[in-house]
């Protein structure tokens, strides 16, 4: 898709909630995005808007993301400041050949309470969260993407095990270091539309992350494995 401009309405359809207001540099409601996004506002075009919000992240971070660095330093067709169901949102704008695949980041100041896992996530992913977006994904933050340390709650919760009658410890999911591992151990970073959840837990050494699908459960390095989520969505395009 190489159009001169992006079809704002079919984007607004794929993202998650579907109330999207759009604002550009005239719109009154411009006066309640973050002081840090009025260079991306004030842009008169899709190249400089990309250009404005893409400096907002660390090189370090996205160096960890090589493939998806690539893929949104080829896609990334625009970036859009929204209001998504009241809240404060930039919509980065990727392709996947025909199709648009639209990538919501939540307002900074949004950063909300620390969650269980903070100490154990690398300090690029970190910092990311706390300057950058503290939640980002694919139609609706997490998705593919980042969950925001407010929305990352243990998978017993996300289950809500305790509804069911299932007791903590119980609930088994796996082993760490030879160490049974609880669902309420293990806390939600990521997941996929195949219902596949990425989780770190406080027990995990840093830089480390659990993939956990039906019966699978396997801790792997959460790098590369973040980098190959954030790609998933992608049928049209290879990296």
């Amino acid at each position: 898709m190489t159009g001169p401009g992006v079809d704002r309405n079919a984007v607004a359809t794929l993202i998650v909630g579907g109330d999207v207001e759009w604002i550009d540099a005239d719109s009154e409601a411009a006066r309640a995005l973050p002081e840090v996004w009025q260079a991306i506002v004030a842009a008169r075009s899709a190249p400089e808007r990309v250009s404005a919000a893409m400096a907002r992240w660390d090189h370090e971070f996205v160096d960890l993301l090589p493939r998806f660095a690539a893929l949104m330093r080829d896609q990334l067709i625009d970036v859009v400041p929204a209001m998504i169901v009241g809240d404060p949102a930039l919509v980065y704008v990727t392709t996947d050949g025909d199709a648009y695949a639209p990538w919501v980041g939540t307002d900074p100041r949004d950063f909300g309470e620390v969650s269980p896992i903070w100490d154990v996530l690398p300090e690029p992913l970190r910092a990311f969260q706390r300057n950058t977006h503290p939640g980002f994904g694919l139609t609706w933050p997490g998705v593919y993407g980042i969950r925001t340390p407010a929305d990352q709650i243990s998978r017993y919760e996300r289950l809500e095990l305790a509804d069911l009658g299932v007791a903590p410890e119980e609930a088994v999911i796996g082993e760490y270091d030879g160490e049974p591992v609880r669902e309420d151990e293990v806390y939600l970073l990521s997941f996929d539309e195949a219902q596949a959840f990425y989780c770190v837990s406080p027990r995990f050494r840093v830089g480390e992350i659990v993939f956990i699908h039906y019966d699978d459960f396997d801790v792997v390095d959460l790098w590369p494995t973040l980098d190959d989520v954030m790609l998933m969505p992608y049928r049209n395009v290879v990296y």
